[in-house]
C-alpha cells in the first residue's frame, strides 16, 4: 500500500517540472511538425498535464481497489472467525470494541480484536 502512495511523488514531480518550465525542456521537437497546430510550449504543457493528472490517477484508482479488496479479506476473515466460534459477534457494543483476546494456542504476541453483542 505504501508503495503505491510513494509511486505518485516522481509522477507528480515530473509533470509539474514540464508543465511548469518556463522554456521548451526537448529542443529537438522544434523540428517535427505539429499534428494540431499548437505551440511548442502549449504542447509541452500538455504533455505535462497528461503525465501528472492521468499518471497519478491511475495510481490512486489502484490504491482504492486495493483498499477495497484489503477491506473485503478482513470482513471474510471476520465471518469465518464468528463462524467458527471465536467471536461472539461483529456487533460493537460501544463499550468493548476494542477487547483483546487470544485464541487457543496462539502465542502471546498474536493477539486479535474481539467484538461483543450487547448485554
Amino acid at each position: 500500500m505504501l508503495f503505491l502512495g510513494l509511486i505518485i511523488i516522481p509522477n507528480t514531480l515530473l509533470g509539474a517540472v514540464i508543465t511548469f518550465s518556463g522554456s521548451l525542456l526537448y529542443e529537438a521537437y522544434a523540428e517535427v511538425e505539429q499534428p494540431f497546430n499548437l505551440s511548442l510550449m502549449t504542447d509541452q504543457q500538455l504533455g505535462g498535464l497528461l503525465l501528472w493528472v492521468l499518471g497519478d490517477m491511475m495510481s490512486i484508482i489502484a490504491a482504492g481497489i486495493l483498499m477495497v479488496m484489503w477491506y473485503q479479506h478482513e470482513e471474510a476473515k471476520d465471518q469465518l472467525d464468528v463462524a467458527s466460534g471465536k467471536v461472539e459477534s461483529l456487533e460493537p457494543d460501544g463499550e468493548h470494541i476494542c477487547q483483546y483476546y487470544l485464541t487457543e494456542g496462539a502465542a502471546p504476541h498474536l493477539i486479535r480484536p474481539q467484538r461483543h453483542k450487547p448485554h
